[in-house]
C-alpha cells in the first residue's frame, strides 16, 4: 500500500492498494485500486471501479499528488500513470524521451519506482525507474534522461582472453554490456560500453554474458530463470529473425521440467571447444554450443535450483555445484558420481563456489546468513573438510570469492563493504577499497596478463584496479 496527502487541500489523502482478490485481473492476478479520503482518512471511497491501467505491486507501488492540485495524481507502476480528475481516469505519462548522451533506446524505460514533485515548481518532476533518472519540466509530458550517471546494478562479470580484452557483464533490467578492459568514465560524452542486446522495452535483465572462446564473434547471454541465447556474429541488438538461437535446455521426455534460478549459472568450458555448462536442479552439458544438452547429474537440488557452478581450470570433469542453505555437491569424473560436501559448511545461503586454478582439490565458498557474518571457507581435500577464512573481514555479506590465476595464496572477496584481499591463503585480509565507493560488490573477474581486477557493484556500476602489488 502507498499513501499520499494533498498539500493544496488539507484532508485529501490517497491510498493505492495492491488487490489480490480478483483472479485473472492484471499481471500476476493483481490490480491497483486507488482510494481517496476527503476527511483525513476517516472515510474512504474508491476513485474508480476500474483498476489503474498498469501493473502495481512487487517493488513498484507508489502514489503522489501534485502540491498545487489535489486532483492531479501520479501512480508509479510498470508505467507512470497520470490522472487530472482525482483518480477517476488515468492516462500514461508522456513517453517522449530526450537523453544527455547517445543511447540506442527508443522511449521510456519500464518499472517506475520513485517520483518527486518539486513543491516550489510543480512542473518539475524527477522520476526513478529501472532505467535510471529522468527529469520533466512540463508535468510528465516529456522527459530528459540523465543517462550520464554510473549507477548500473550488475549481477555478473567476465573478462575474455583475447589480445584486446573486454569486460562482459549482465545488469538488472539494463541488459548485458561489454567494454574494453581499459574503458573509463566520461560524463560529457558517451562511454565505451556497448549493449549486447536490448529487449523491446529498452532493457531486460542480463546475467551470464560472454563471447565464444573461439573468437568467431558469437556471444552467449541469458535473461532471468535460464532464458539462454546464442547471438550470431554481427546480429542486431534486438532479438529477431537471424539473431541467433535460444539454447535453454529442456528436460528429457518423462522427466520433471527443469527449474532454473533467477541468476542461472552458465559458462563455457575451459577444456574443450564448443562445450557449455549450466545448471537447473541438475547440472547440464552441451558439446555443440547449446544446440543440445545432456544432464550429467541427478536432481541435486530437489525442490530448489542450483545457483552457483564452478569448473576446475586444471582438470576437465571436476565440477562443484551449490545452492540453498549451504548445499554443495562435487564431482571429479564429469558427473558420473557426485558427493556431498563434508561437515563444516554453515547453514547459510550459498553465494558462490570457486575451484582453484592452483590445486585441483582446493575449493572456496562464500555464504550469506542474512545477519552480516562474513562466511568464507576453504577445503583442500575437495570438500571433505573445511576451514573458515572470514577472520579479519568486516561484518558484511560476502557475495563472491576468487583466487588470483597465477599467484597461489592471493584471494579476493566482494562484500557489501567493498573488495578485500588476502596474500596468505585467507589467514589475514586487507581492504582494497580506498578508492572504491561503498556498494555491494556482486562479482569479480581477474585478467591475469595485465594483473587487473574488475569489480562490479549493485548500484554504482563497474570498477577496475591493478593488483600487481597484491602478492605474498
Amino acid at each position: 500500500m502507498a499513501l499520499a496527502a494533498a498539500a493544496s487541500e488539507p484532508g485529501v489523502v490517497y491510498a493505492l492498494l495492491v488487490d489480490h482478490s480478483p483472479p485473472g485481473e492484471g499481471r500476476y492476478d493483481v490490480g491497483g485500486a486507488l482510494f481517496r479520503s476527503d476527511d483525513g482518512g476517516d472515510t474512504w471511497r474508491r476513485t474508480s471501479s476500474e483498476y489503474v491501467d498498469t501493473y502495481v505491486g512487487w517493488d513498484f507501488c507508489d502514489v503522489r499528488v501534485a502540491p498545487d492540485d489535489a486532483d492531479a495524481v501520479f501512480v508509479c507502476g510498470l508505467r507512470l500513470m497520470v490522472s487530472r480528475d482525482g483518480g477517476r481516469s488515468f492516462a500514461r505519462g508522456g513517453e517522449d524521451v530526450f537523453r544527455l548522451l547517445e543511447h540506442p533506446g527508443q522511449g521510456m524505460h519500464l518499472d517506475m519506482h520513485e517520483l518527486w514533485i518539486d513543491p516550489a515548481d510543480p512542473e518539475r518532476l524527477l522520476l526513478g525507474t529501472d532505467g535510471g533518472l529522468y527529469v520533466s519540466m512540463d508535468r510528465a509530458r516529456t522527459w530528459l534522461h540523465l543517462n550520464n550517471l554510473p549507477i548500473a546494478e550488475f549481477y555478473t562479470v567476465q573478462v575474455d582472453g583475447t589480445d584486446e580484452p573486454r569486460v562482459w557483464g549482465g545488469t538488472q533490467d539494463n541488459a548485458s554490456l561489454s567494454a574494453p578492459l581499459g574503458a573509463g568514465l566520461d560524463r560529457l560524452r558517451s562511454d565505451a560500453w556497448e549493449y549486447v542486446y536490448l529487449d523491446p522495452w529498452d532493457g531486460g535483465d542480463g546475467f551470464a554474458t560472454f563471447p565464444d572462446p573461439s573468437g568467431d564473434g558469437t556471444v552467449y547471454y541469458e535473461h532471468q530463470n535460464g532464458d539462454m541465447r546464442r547471438k550470431a556474429p554481427g546480429a542486431p541488438l534486438r532479438w529477431g529473425r537471424g539473431s541467433g538461437r535460444r539454447i535453454t535446455p529442456r528436460a528429457a521426455e518423462g522427466e520433471a521440467p527443469l527449474r532454473f534460478a533467477w541468476n542461472t549459472p552458465l559458462m563455457a568450458s575451459a577444456h574443450e571447444a564448443g562445450v557449455l555448462l549450466c545448471a537447473g536442479q541438475r547440472v547440464l552439458r552441451s558439446s555443440d554450443r547449446g544446440d543440445s544438452w545432456t544432464a550429467i547429474s541427478p536432481d541435486l537440488a530437489q525442490r530448489g535450483s542450483i545457483t552457483t557452478l564452478s569448473e576446475s581450470p586444471l582438470e576437465a570433469g571436476r565440477l562443484a555445484a551449490g545452492w540453498g542453505r549451504g548445499e554443495l555437491r562435487l564431482t571429479a569424473d564429469g558427473g558420473a558420481t557426485w558427493s556431498a560436501a563434508g561437515e563444516g559448511l554453515p547453514r547459510a545461503g550459498m553465494e558462490k563456489v570457486a575451484l582453484s586454478p592452483h590445486d585441483p582439490a582446493r575449493v572456496l565458498v562464500c555464504l550469506s546468513d542474512g545477519q552480516g557474518t562474513a562466511h568464507v571457507l576453504r577445503s583442500d581435500d575437495f570438500g571433505a573438510s573445511w576451514s573458515a577464512l572470514g577472520e579479519g573481514l568486516p561484518s558484511s555479506p560476502v557475495h563472491v570469492v576468487c583466487e588470483h590465476p597465477t599467484r597461489d595464496g592471493v584471494l579476493f572477496v566482494g562484500t557489501d563493504l567493498g573488495v578485500w584481499a588476502s596474500v596468505d591463503g585467507g589467514a589475514t585480509w586487507g581492504s582494497l577499497s580506498l578508492e572504491l565507493p561503498t556498494a555491494p560488490v556482486m562479482d569479480l573477474a581477474i585478467h591475469g596478463p595485465s594483473d587487473t581486477l574488475v569489480a562490479v557493484t549493485h548500484g554504482l556500476s563497474a570498477f577496475r584496479a591493478s593488483v600487481a602489488s597484491v602478492a605474498p
